[in-house]
């Protein structure tokens, strides 16, 4: 791929054939997701988050992008997966999705960023938001 557009965001398998069986393939061996970013403005991503939260409280926090995307994600540094929820409440002509976090222990202490896709593109992301750094400390 010279160039990578939103055309080429998905998941891509791999399959053998044999010429002279062309009818029997193989099964999948991996799958390669590839995800485009940068497709649209990166939300802002805030949230109830002083420099240290103690571990049992609970917080949340607030994707705001400047359009409506069908998914709001929130993924966590080192994680391959995100924690995602559909378009959240409309407040004064803005977008917001609220993910609640909590209670909150050392585990949650990471740094969080958040995007937006559609359902028709769902490999095709908005740049990230700017990091948002949380720190979760035990009860002393």
């Amino acid at each position: 791929m010279s160039l990578v557009t939103t055309a080429h965001a998905g998941i891509y398998g791999c399959s053998i054939t044999h010429n002279h069986i062309p009818s029997v393939w193989s099964g999948h061996i991996d799958t390669l997701e590839i995800v485009v970013t940068g497709i649209h403005k990166e939300p802002s991503l805030s949230g109830q988050v002083v420099p240290v939260v103690m571990s049992g409280e609970n917080l949340n926090f607030f994707c705001e992008p400047e359009i409506s995307f069908d998914k709001d994600h929130i993924s966590r540094e080192e994680e391959a997966h995100e924690q995602q929820l559909t378009r959240g409440q409309s407040r004064n002509s803005a977008f917001q999705a609220i993910f609640p976090l909590g209670p909150v222990t050392p585990a949650h202490s990471r740094t969080y960023s958040g995007y937006g896709s559609f359902n028709h593109s769902p490999c095709a992301w908005s740049d990230l938001s700017d990091p948002l750094q949380l720190s979760v400390t035990d009860a002393a």
